[in-house]
């Protein structure tokens, strides 16, 4: 399952371009449709919520096809975006605090930041 993106403006144009192509308001529901797929759910589970949303603009046999679009389409956007990121390129640090106490024990805290 892939984390949320943070850039997401390639599928983001893709994703208007799509709807347009079906005479779907993008302004109203790209949004939301790209608030569906950062979640960290299952494809299934976004599959029901695009569905959900497009049943009021699309055909039960059209509908099938166009969520798997967009959700086949944000899941290579999603790995293409991942191998780009490096963890060691600066964008996050992380904090390790060590402390120990009297009586013998020992907590180990890490932060990470982004």
């Amino acid at each position: 399952m892939a984390a949320p993106v943070s850039d997401t403006g390639e599928f983001e144009s893709w994703l208007n371009d799509r709807l347009d192509s079906l005479e779907v308001d993008r302004e109203v529901y790209g949004a939301y449709i790209l608030g569906i797929l950062q979640e960290e759910e299952s494809d299934e589970e976004k599959n029901d919520a695009l569905e959900g949303i497009l049943s009021a603009f699309l055909d039960e046999g059209a509908m099938g096809d166009v969520c798997k679009q967009i959700i086949d389409q944000w899941a290579e956007y999603s790995s293409k975006s991942a191998g780009r990121r490096n963890p060691d390129d600066g964008n996050e640090s992380i904090l390790l605090f060590t402390y120990s106490s009297s009586w013998g024990s020992s907590w180990c805290f890490r932060y990470r930041y982004f």
